[in-house]
């Protein structure tokens, strides 16, 4: 990050917390990843799944609820197929930060850096979005 009369110049992509506070607006170079839109996360948070679970001697078919990190985990598979048929799915985002609705601790409440590992942050598929972008 830079500094220019006052104003923090972003030389990264970073991930940003949509909000709904008075006077709040999308930082410049900025794309807002949350749902409905064309980047939002398909795999809804608190839905239902049905799991194989296999060993070697059975297979087992259970229901689990989905929490914020398997969304992700699921969001990031989802996106990696995507991307085998259509490489270039990600150009708009290339360099450009991500605003989605998850939440970002203290720390990181003017923007995440791509690449940074938080257990304080909630997981987000605007992470994933970053880092296949950005490879």
């Amino acid at each position: 990050h830079g500094l220019i009369a006052g104003f923090a110049i972003m030389t990264r992509p970073v991930r940003i917390q949509l909000s709904r506070k008075k006077g709040w607006r999308l930082p410049q170079n900025t794309v807002n990843v949350a749902r409905p839109g064309e980047w939002g996360n398909p795999v809804k948070v608190g839905g239902c799944a049905r799991i194989e679970i296999c060993t070697p001697s059975s297979t087992t078919m259970v229901e689990a609820t989905i929490t914020q990190a398997i969304a992700v985990e699921f969001f990031r598979e989802y996106i990696a197929g995507a991307l085998r048929t259509k490489p270039d799915l990600l150009a708009p985002l290339r360099g450009a930060s991500c605003a989605c609705w998850c939440h970002l601790c203290e720390k990181h409440s003017t923007g995440k850096p791509l690449g940074v590992k938080c257990n304080d942050c909630a997981p987000c598929h605007a992470d994933v979005l970053l880092e296949f972008a950005n490879q």
